[in-house]
């Protein structure tokens, strides 16, 4: 199994990640209802950032579906 890529940034209010660097420190693009989310892109690339996702073993798929817990990105951002 290839470790999949974690991302750089997750939303401050809805929680989006992305793999997009050019998104750290912007507003998030996510729609809610028929309203842009009003969060902003916090880097999040530090490698401790990261923990493998527990209920997909790190591969973004659960029952041969996208794994819930950590929306197929295969980890799961830590708390601080």
């Amino acid at each position: 199994m290839t470790e999949k890529q974690c991302p750089v940034a997750v939303c401050t209010r809805c929680h989006e990640f992305t793999y997009n660097v050019n998104h750290i420190n912007e507003r998030c693009y996510v729609k809610i209802g028929k309203r842009r989310c009003e969060g902003v892109f916090r880097s999040a690339i530090g490698k401790n950032d990261w923990t493998k996702c527990s209920v997909c073993n790190g591969s973004g798929v659960y029952d041969k579906l996208k794994c819930t817990a950590c929306r197929g990105s295969g980890v799961i951002q830590k708390i601080k």
